[in-house]
């Protein structure tokens, strides 16, 4: 339960949740017990920008990997090898136009 309230009080400091204190009905007086902790989605509103999915370069990396698995490697291997050519190859092109935006 200790990591739950964590997490929960992170993102009360983060504003994402409001916290209210509040004791279970009908429970007054000294011996009623504290209030309990009550957590609630923040009035504050967010907006979220992702990069686009793209389902054709993993269909891509994919092809490669089963055609190299085809010609006798290993399926687990053509797969991380053809991943990390794409990635590399994204790398590079990122670098370039980085460097055309200065």
């Amino acid at each position: 339960m200790h990591s739950v309230s964590l997490h929960l009080d992170r993102l009360v400091t983060g504003d994402l949740l409001e916290v209210a204190y509040r004791r279970p009905s009908g429970k007054t007086g000294p011996g009623a017990g504290r209030p309990n902790k009550l957590y609630r989605r923040a009035s504050k509103e967010f907006a979220v920008s992702l990069p686009p999915r793209r389902y054709d370069l993993v269909g891509d990396i994919l092809a490669i990997a089963v055609t190299s698995a085809a010609d006798g490697v290993p399926l687990d291997e053509a797969l991380h090898e053809s991943a990390r050519q794409e990635g590399c190859h994204q790398g590079r092109s990122s670098k370039v136009s980085i460097a055309r935006d200065r």
